[in-house]
């Protein structure tokens, strides 16, 4: 049989072991003020709901946020870059990046190209040109990205008028049209190669979206301790 030290304030001693786990501090300090301001309380159940209680305080704490960002801005030459970082700050599912400024022709035909952060540098991880399926509000040359999942980290999503491309596989490398006859141009003076329209807006906007990812975490496990051990103190009970 588990048995529990008398006299042992047990939310004192969870309290002291949470704030002494840096692995997953977030979660320890929100739990820590949960237990601060419920003590008083919870210190006149039984032992067996006292630990019942915490397991439900711990379990509230647990799970991932999904993440989201929208945003604009002006892109006044033909050779511009509008770059928008962002950090996710867990592994996150259905990742999708898109523009919706093109508007059937007002603005400029974009280019969206998605970098991650690798040491002082970004890495290219990807880029699109012409994708209307990825979010809402697009239109015919919209550019999107949608990846099944991405890793934690710091990212970069850069807007350019096509067809000025990235260069190579890192940021530094910098960008180039893709055809040498384009000169330095404002877009509202410029006729972009390819246009369905006049297409001479400088306006762009960008959305980012992720879904939560369930995943284990150590205030999610340590709840299940102590359900467990408040199950066993119920069970030992004689009746």
């Amino acid at each position: 049989m588990l048995k529990v030290q008398q006299g042992v304030n047990p939310l004192a001693l969870l309290a002291q072991t949470l704030r002494s786990l840096s692995w997953y501090r977030c979660h320890a300090l929100l739990a820590v003020n949960l237990l601060l301001k419920m003590e008083t309380a919870i210190q006149t159940l039984p032992l067996a709901r006292q630990l019942a209680a915490l397991a439900l305080i711990l379990s509230a704490t647990s799970g991932a946020q999904a993440f989201s960002l929208s945003t604009s801005g002006e892109l006044m030459f033909n050779d511009s870059v509008a770059d928008v970082n962002f950090t996710l700050a867990s592994n996150s599912a259905d990742v999708r990046l898109w523009t919706d400024s093109f508007r059937n022709g007002l603005n400029f035909d974009p280019v969206l190209t998605l970098w991650k952060r690798d040491g002082s540098d970004y890495r290219l991880v990807r880029g699109a040109d012409d994708d209307m399926t990825v979010g809402a509000g697009q239109t015919d040359y919209d550019a999107g990205l949608r990846f099944v999942s991405l890793g934690e980290g710091d990212y970069r999503a850069s807007i350019t008028a096509t067809p000025y491309l990235v260069a190579g596989t890192l940021y530094s490398d910098g960008f180039k049209f893709a055809q040498s006859d384009i000169a330095h141009t404002l877009i509202s003076q410029w006729v972009q190669p390819g246009s369905k329209d006049d297409q001479k807006g400088t306006f762009w906007s960008l959305n980012v979206t992720t879904a939560a990812v369930p995943e284990p975490n150590p205030a999610a496990l340590l709840a299940l301790g102590i359900g467990i051990v408040g199950w066993m103190s119920i069970r030992s009970r004689p009746i």
